[in-house]
């Protein structure tokens, strides 16, 4: 067994850069053998390991230290995994793209926004699998929703965030990505009523990854955040065409 793990290692520190120290490969081997396991769980899934383009080009960005960047193509690989209808690939698929999108957030100096992602990452690998009885779908949308039209703007975003934990438990893609869109809408409405406009940007840039037009939520949002969504789809416009070679 000892020869066995030594011949192994030995075989990762020769696919290792001349320069690399011990420690640097050490720290690389649980990505690599993460990297290798996915096309078979996706084999295992029946889901095309395509579904993950989004997210692999966030995660190139993210090392190139190209963060914005990084993170159009994660808001956008957010919705592709929402796509993959086995719910623990899906699970463990978003939670590496919410701890990416923390990454970028604190290299982007927005510590409290990477938290955010982080507990949100781990909340998805710990949500019950297919053998442990889930929480009501809806039960948290509904409570945020509540909250809101009471002007409890606070408690709308708590229930919004542990919505989009609990909205996985939906069966049906469309019907769960309708769901998670509506969500996102209301996190974006509740932060705007809580004069935290960045954070309601910044929603609305993931929705606008799902649907440009973010037309939904517009026919939702009062008239002033109908004009933030418009600036929103402005700025996001000429940030992809910045981002083309």
């Amino acid at each position: 067994m000892r020869r066995a793990a030594i011949a192994w290692l030995l075989a990762v520190l020769a696919l290792a850069p001349g320069c690399a120290t011990v420690r640097e490969v050490v720290r690389e081997v649980p990505e690599r053998i993460n990297q290798a396991t996915k096309p078979v769980k996706y084999a295992l899934a029946a889901t095309h390991v395509r579904r993950r383009d989004s997210l692999e080009r966030g995660l190139e960005q993210l090392r190139a230290g190209d963060h914005r960047a990084a993170l159009r193509s994660l808001h956008r690989a957010l919705w592709d995994l929402e796509r993959i209808e086995k719910r623990w690939l899906r699970l463990e698929e978003l939670a590496e793209a919410h701890l990416a999108i923390a990454d970028a957030y604190a290299a982007l100096k927005r510590p409290q926004w990477a938290v955010e992602h982080r507990a949100l990452a781990a909340a998805l690998a710990d949500y019950p699998g297919r053998d442990e009885a889930a929480p009501p779908p809806h039960r948290a949308l509904a409570r945020a929703k509540s909250a809101y039209q009471a002007a409890r703007f606070r408690d709308a975003t708590v229930a919004l965030g542990q919505a989009l934990v609990e909205l996985e438990g939906i069966g049906h893609t469309p019907a769960r990505i309708a769901s998670l869109e509506e969500a996102r809408c209301y996190l974006a409405l509740a932060h705007y009523a809580l004069d935290q406009e960045e954070r309601a940007r910044e929603e609305i840039r993931r929705l606008a990854a799902l649907d440009d037009s973010v037309v939904t939520c517009r026919r939702e949002a009062p008239p002033v955040v109908q004009q933030l969504i418009r600036d929103v789809q402005l700025s996001e416009a000429a940030g992809t065409r910045r981002s083309i070679p």
